[in-house]
């Protein structure tokens, strides 16, 4: 099925579960290449759509509002053993309208020591 388009006014039953993988993302982490704010400005206008939104993304450094999930992974690569750890944020792109909750998209940072290598 595809999305209908109702927006935040009416929550679509075609609610898509999407995510999205980036390099970068703003505010937190942006080049100024516009990847990072393209991949914000997607993001939200999917979630005002009613789809429900992740964004997976490094994280390069310490950014407010952003928590560890507690969750970590081991893992090879190239004959190292790294660790992947996974921290997280929700912004609100739309509050919550009578019955419709509040819309937002959910970011999920890794931290691993290959990004910084």
């Amino acid at each position: 099925s595809t999305a209908t388009g109702a927006g935040a006014a009416g929550f679509s039953p075609d609610r898509l579960n999407i995510v999205l993988v980036s390099s970068q993302v703003a505010p937190y982490s942006d080049t100024g290449d516009g990847a990072g704010e393209a991949t914000d400005k997607l993001a939200r206008a999917l979630s005002l759509l009613g789809h429900a939104v992740v964004v997976v993304t490094p994280l390069y450094g310490q950014y407010p509002g952003v928590t560890p999930s507690g969750k970590k992974r081991d893992f090879g690569l190239m004959g190292r053993r790294l660790r992947a750890e996974y921290w997280r944020c929700w912004r609100e792109t739309s509050p919550a309208l009578g019955r419709r909750p509040a819309l937002g998209v959910s970011h999920v940072f890794v931290r691993c020591p290959c990004f910084h290598a």
